[in-house]
């Protein structure tokens, strides 16, 4: 009896802690996604410097030159993809070995979360991981239709192209782990919110 409590604290603990380390990995998705479209957007407002004409910018401290942007983001998107899809898959484990699933603190004061109680929020959570892929899509696009080929002599035509085929993987196999995402974190809010 007191060990079949041990087991069900220890899997209460586990999941309290799985949703504090999906929390932050989100909340940096989501800062990160902002901080690009944000740079993004004042590029286009003073002339499209970085987009147009290739000149580097500075992205949060680094100077980055557009050739670049598209790899750096796809590699950073696959990390978090699997990083996400640990932790939903950690979640969703941890959720299934407890019979009386309580809302932890960092689930509660998460507003833009899979968990929340509003639909608009749940909405806006998606919609930023949907965001994600189609930036990636864009990028991928962009360099294998050639758009905007590199102007200066530090990338060749051929590399630019294997940055839009090697974003095009990551999308493909970014999309798979997100729908395994999508069930996982699902059946942790099914668990949080019965109906």
């Amino acid at each position: 009896m007191v060990q079949g409590r041990d087991k069900v604290g220890m899997s209460a603990t586990l999941f309290e802690a799985a949703s504090e380390k999906t929390a932050k990995t989100w909340n940096r998705y989501i800062v990160a996604l902002c901080i690009l479209q944000l740079t993004l957007m004042i590029d286009q407002m003073s002339g499209a410097e970085f987009l147009c004409k290739g000149k580097p910018i500075d992205l949060a401290g680094f100077k980055v030159v557009r050739e670049a942007l598209s790899a750096t983001y796809g590699i950073l998107f696959a990390v978090f993809i699997g990083a996400a899809y640990h932790e939903s898959r950690l979640l969703r484990e941890s959720a299934a070995g407890s019979s009386a699933l309580e809302r932890p603190a960092v689930i509660a004061l998460w507003f833009v979360s899979p968990f929340s109680e509003s639909r608009f929020f749940r909405f806006l959570f998606w919609g930023a991981l949907v965001y994600g892929f189609a930036l990636l899509a864009t990028f991928s696009v962009i360099h294998l239709a050639a758009i905007g080929p590199p102007r200066s002599n530090t990338v060749s035509s051929l590399t630019y192209r294997a940055i839009g085929a090697g974003d095009l993987l990551v999308l493909i196999f970014s999309s798979i782990y997100a729908v395994k995402i999508y069930r996982n974190l699902e059946d942790v809010r099914s668990r949080l919110m019965p109906r």
